[in-house]
């Protein structure tokens, strides 16, 4: 009983993590209510009412979580089924179906309440509005450019180490480019060791020590920002600085075929 009570208490926090400071989520459950009662086709009652309940209740039961957690499967894992409820959707048709004989009044109406119950989402630190078609830095873009393979180039695969505050956009960018940590390594409780990752993350790069891990990790390029002190002058070990980009030296090992 202890472990499905502790279970429940998870379920809850995810729950509350889930809705956070806005009211879009009270605003669905409103929406699938309304159609539970009025939606009589059978396809779409099945996809937006039956399948969203049906995911919510096995989200709620705590022996589906002990279930999941016996696969081995972790708790972010968990949390991502709440993304399989199509939010946006449901509250979108229940709208339309509302106000269906009065579509302009119902516009209006949806667009006061969506707007109303949910939060500006620029006022959020960690998002801000787009610099690209890619929806990343443009810092990123701008530094992959420079190590890219040229199109007469054999390679298929470069590799390099960059910086964590880099890490989360290069493969958005492009799947040429590998690196010998990703996002698994920023991710404290996850307990993953780099040792690359502390030395390149390290107030004064230990140059020797740092040219011998990217080395052993087959790195042909390394990304530092200008800021970055050194024991010792990256070019001593045959590293050449390729260009500096918004802020970040681009070295190469010349070393690499």
């Amino acid at each position: 009983m202890e472990l499905l009570s502790d279970n429940l208490d998870v379920i809850i926090q995810f729950y509350k993590n889930y809705i956070g400071n806005g009211f879009v989520f009270y605003l669905f459950l409103a929406s699938l209510l309304y159609l539970v009662f009025t939606e009589k086709r059978k396809q779409i009652r099945t996809v937006l009412v039956i399948a969203p309940i049906t995911i919510m209740l096995l989200f709620s039961f705590p022996p589906f979580k002990v279930m999941f957690d016996l696969l081995g499967l972790d708790s972010e894992t968990y949390y991502r089924i709440l993304w399989l409820l199509p939010m946006g959707i449901i509250i979108a048709y229940a709208g339309v179906k509302l106000f269906e004989e009065y579509v302009w009044v119902g516009v209006a109406v949806m667009c006061v309440l969506v707007i109303y119950t949910g939060t500006y989402v620029y006022k959020n630190p960690n998002i801000t509005k787009a610099e690209n078609g890619y929806h990343i830095p443009q810092v990123v873009i701008n530094v992959c450019d420079v190590i890219l393979p040229d199109e007469e180039s054999d390679k298929d695969r470069v590799w390099a180490v960059f910086p964590s505050e880099l890490i989360h956009y290069v493969r958005q960018y492009s799947d040429v480019i590998c690196m010998p940590y990703g996002r698994e390594a920023l991710v404290d409780r996850w307990e993953f060791e780099y040792p690359l990752k502390d030395l390149m993350e390290a107030s004064k790069i230990q140059t020797e020590e740092l040219v011998e891990s990217v080395r052993n990790s087959w790195c042909e390029y390394v990304i530092l920002s200008v800021n970055k002190k050194f024991t010792e002058p990256m070019e001593n070990y045959d590293f050449e600085l390729v260009e500096t980009v918004n802020g970040y030296h681009i070295y190469r090992d010349a070393k690499c075929e």
